[in-house]
């Protein structure tokens, strides 16, 4: 039902393009309406001097189109409500009719699958019958449920014309009173008439997929009845044949060509055990559910080989981070050992350092002191020292050392 669908949102987007189309021809027709009443008023004002009735006529027929304009206002509006209640019923039964037909088509699915599970089992000829009345009961109610839906369907799509009718009539009998609103209801009219085209061939190919899906599951349904009539057919007629053969077996006497008949009865019970191996061996299913299940255990070993492949990586990898995280943790010891002994270098050095300056420090105010002694001494042996020029030198020394 992809199509469907398809159509359906194709429908929806339509109404609203509708919808938006309806408005801006409101738009435009208020916007035409004002202009001319804007016209018709500045007329009035020109002339009520000299043509008074033709003033009053003016005004009347402003008058006439402002509530034609009001009138036009409001089917719009009724327009619009009746778009969105449609799309709103067209939305809700689309989706009821999709619900639907997945659960019969769900329903449908099993049915037949129960079929053709019980066609491959090797059974009788009652089994058969019921087999074949219960496809024929299905392929019947199959193709009431796809009438009950194209009936659903042709129903709404009848609703949807009756409501664009009667939006289109309503349109016609309020906007027949001017030229111009009777283009536009023209042309509302043509665009609501070539979405109904539209609506109407989406809905026909619709019926046409649901026709087409129809003969497809009537073609499916009567292929596996046909095909199960014939095996059934087949296997009484084997098993008739090899009932006969044993009760002719049984009643001739031992002086007859007893060992003719074992080999005919022999080869009848190979037939049956070919035909049996035929009909288990008939693809009536989509897949082998004994295949099947092989494929998915050599799948499901697989997938467990790779995590077990998974897991031996990711014990590796956690082997290798745990490692990784070790000599790390060693580096960084031995980094967080060289910093602490080049910081405690820095200081021994900066200690020094300011040891020395001091030291140099010192020697360059005692180099002041020595000199003075010097001077004393030179001068105490020579003559008397000046007592002013000594104080002098020693307070520029205790001035330099402070």
């Amino acid at each position: 039902m992809s199509e469907a669908e398809n159509s359906a949102e194709r429908l929806a987007r339509t109404l609203e393009g509708l919808r938006d189309q309806l408005r801006d021809a409101a738009g435009r027709c208020d916007l035409a309406s004002g202009d001319l009443v804007d016209l018709l008023g500045s007329l009035s004002e020109n002339q009520s001097s000299q043509q008074a009735p033709e003033a009053t006529a003016s005004e009347d027929l402003a008058n006439q189109l402002v509530q034609l304009q009001e009138q036009l206002a409001t089917k719009d509006a009724e327009h619009e409500a009746r778009i969105a209640a449609l799309q709103e019923e067209f939305t809700s039964e689309r989706s009821q009719l999709h619900e639907e037909l997945d659960l019969l088509r769900g329903q449908y699915k099993r049915e037949i699958d129960d079929l053709k599970a019980q066609a491959r089992e090797p059974s009788a000829s009652g089994d058969a019958e019921a087999n074949s009345e219960g496809m024929r009961q299905l392929q019947e109610q199959i193709e009431a449920e796809r009438q009950e839906f194209s009936n659903k369907l042709e129903t709404l799509r009848q609703d949807y014309e009756s409501q664009l009718e009667q939006v289109r009539s309503g349109s016609n009998a309020e906007e027949m009173r001017t030229d111009e609103a009777v283009q536009r209801v023209g042309l509302l009219t043509q665009q609501v008439e070539t979405q109904r085209a539209e609506y109407e061939a989406r809905i026909s190919a619709l019926k046409a997929e649901v026709e087409r899906e129809k003969t497809r599951l009537k073609d499916f349904v009567r292929d596996a009845a046909a095909q199960l009539s014939e095996s059934s057919r087949r296997g009484d007629e084997l098993q008739r044949q090899l009932h006969e053969k044993d009760e002719l077996l049984s009643m001739r006497n031992e002086s007859e060509d007893l060992g003719t008949l074992r080999d005919e009865n022999e080869q009848l019970r190979q037939a049956v055990e070919q035909y049996r191996t035929e009909l288990a061996n008939q693809p009536q299913l989509p897949t082998d559910l004994a295949e099947y299940e092989r494929e998915l255990n050599e799948f499901r070993e697989q997938l467990e080989g790779a995590q077990e492949s998974l897991q031996e990586q990711e014990q590796e990898l956690q082997e290798r981070l745990r490692a990784s995280e070790l000599q790390l943790s060693t580096e960084r010891a031995e980094i967080h050992r060289e910093k602490a002994s080049i910081e405690r270098i820095r200081l021994e050095l900066k200690t020094e350092l300011a040891h020395a300056e001091r030291e140099a420090q010192i020697r360059n105010q005692m180099a002041g002191v020595k000199q003075l002694q010097e001077e004393i001494r030179t001068q105490g042996d020579t003559e008397e020292v000046d007592e002013n020029s000594l104080a002098s030198k020693i307070r520029r020394l205790i001035k330099r050392l402070g």
